[in-house]
């Protein structure tokens, strides 16, 4: 959900009125005195809704057993433009998952 639902129902309107009024959006933005900058960031939040969901570095922790040893190695692995990295930071093992 939105964090201010009222706010897109605005901004999807004037996105209708700009795709009917025909003009490029630098003039439709400047006719009707809104930022361009302002117009794409709502353009593109409107027309792919799951691509603006929540991206986020979701962490994991795992806390080691075995305190004799400290190991002070990463590991990085990418995959499709996916990287996950493992670190070892005082006998804890930290993983990062980023997309």
């Amino acid at each position: 959900m939105p964090k201010n639902p009222e706010l897109r129902k605005v901004w999807e309107q004037r996105i209708a009125d700009y795709r009917k009024s025909g003009q490029t959006q630098v003039n439709w933005c400047k006719e009707n005195q809104w930022s361009i900058h302002q117009f794409k960031y709502w353009l593109r939040k409107i027309e792919n809704p799951i691509k603006n969901q929540g991206k986020s570095t979701k962490w994991a922790s795992v806390t080691l057993e075995d305190h004799s040893q400290t190991v002070e190695n990463s590991l990085r692995i990418e995959i499709s433009g996916i990287s996950i990295v493992e670190k070892v930071i005082r006998n804890t093992m930290i993983f990062c998952i980023l997309t």
